[in-house]
């Protein structure tokens, strides 16, 4: 006699049991989510969930503090990391920090910084694709400290462009010393 044949059998249903359910039913089960959700616990960070935006939560870095956002494509199964400053570049300096984000950009391995030329928004992204693959904890992990070693690395290079003046060459060439 099965499980099913037994009638004074009350089984619990397991996350494993409402996966397959949905799995089965055609309804999209997440699979990266719970993963970030995973590597951001195992690191003790609390976060929130923003609906249609991701996991957002904050890090205080070396010089400054950090808003992260994580956005989930879990069709195109892409994981994005983007760390986040709480100042936006003024728009006469856009042209001069593009610059040197561009040079900053130019050695970096893992990530890219972007800045938005409306509104002056800088940001750090780091990005996994995963097709084909399995994301682990250890992945989205990397994410996190590529974004934070990038913008511990160059904030006071761009700090010094907006606020004293300071060429973007030189203040890119100082941080990569």
């Amino acid at each position: 006699m099965g499980r099913d044949d037994d009638p004074g059998f009350e089984a619990d249903e397991t996350e494993v049991d409402r996966l397959l359910r949905e799995i089965h039913s055609g309804v999209e089960v997440p699979v990266l989510l719970p993963v970030v959700r995973g590597a951001l616990d195992a690191m003790e960070w609390s976060y929130t969930e923003a609906e249609g935006e991701g996991l957002v939560c904050e890090m205080a870095g070396e010089h400054t503090v950090y808003s992260f956002l994580f956005r989930v494509d879990e069709k195109l199964e892409i994981v994005c990391c983007y760390a986040r400053v709480g100042f936006r570049v003024p728009p006469e300096k856009r042209m001069q920090v593009c610059e040197a984000l561009t040079r900053a950009n130019y050695g970096l391995r893992v990530g890219n910084f972007e800045m938005d030329m409306d509104d002056g928004e800088i940001r750090y992204k780091a990005s996994v694709d995963v097709e084909g693959g399995v994301l682990g904890e250890t992945m989205v992990q990397n994410l996190v400290r590529a974004s934070v070693a990038g913008f511990d690395r160059y904030y006071p290079a761009l700090m010094r462009v907006v606020w004293a003046n300071a060429s973007p060459a030189d203040a890119v060439a100082e941080a990569e010393r």
